[in-house]
């Protein structure tokens, strides 16, 4: 089962897909993964309950791109 940062560089890229350039999109996945990865990791920190890591990977990925 894939974790949270190899998700994160598709989730992150697909709203900007049609206006970046091949090199925007790489750099775009390549951020998202070790972003992402620590925002899902904040919920054992902080103890909410997001089993399917939501919050860590679709709404930092949005934010962040």
């Amino acid at each position: 089962m894939p974790g949270p940062g190899t998700v994160a560089g598709l989730v992150a890229i697909t709203p900007a897909a049609g206006s970046v350039d091949c090199t925007g999109a790489f750099f775009i996945g390549l951020l998202a993964g070790p972003v992402c990865f620590f925002a899902a990791q904040a919920k054992h920190r902080f103890g909410y309950d997001d089993a399917l890591d939501a919050f860590g990977v679709y709404v930092v990925c949005i934010v962040l791109h």
